[in-house]
């Protein structure tokens, strides 16, 4: 009679554990970093939309640069960087374009990216002033 309890307990136990190895599981299929709350944003998307959408257009720049040379892309790139900063200002990504922006400004280094660098830089310092990303960009600035 003992041997029967302890084999049931057994049995139970391994189908206990089972389950929660299926939750795991579950758990694990479900996306990360997707707030189940949506809050609008000035730009009239909810941060989920805005997450979603700035990973598309970060995908059409990773096919772009992939497809050919980064310079016969540049202008699409660029159009592409400032429409995920429009589009999707509450995302990380459009901090990340901004960095991108002014580095690929200032290594094109000609007046006119320059002052399209002085310009940018501003709107993100009047955008994103308390962010991380400032001492960044301001040595990216810094720079001749």
């Amino acid at each position: 009679m003992y041997k029967i309890i302890v084999v049931l307990m057994f049995v139970v136990i391994m189908l206990h554990g089972c389950k929660d190895e299926n939750n795991i599981k579950q758990e694990k299929s479900v996306k990360p970093n997707i707030p189940t709350v949506s809050k609008k944003s000035t730009s009239g998307l909810s941060l989920d939309e805005q997450k979603i959408k700035s990973f598309d257009i970060l995908s059409e720049i990773l096919e772009l640069i992939e497809s050919s040379s980064r310079e016969a892309v540049k202008p699409q790139i660029e159009k592409s960087y400032l429409e995920l900063i429009k589009t999707c200002p509450d995302v990380g990504l459009a901090q990340e374009a901004y960095w991108k922006l002014l580095v690929m400004y200032k290594e094109e280094n000609t007046p006119e990216s320059l002052a399209k660098a002085d310009a940018l830089y501003a709107q993100f310092q009047t955008n994103y002033p308390d962010s991380v990303m400032q001492k960044t960009l301001s040595v990216i600035m810094a720079k001749k």
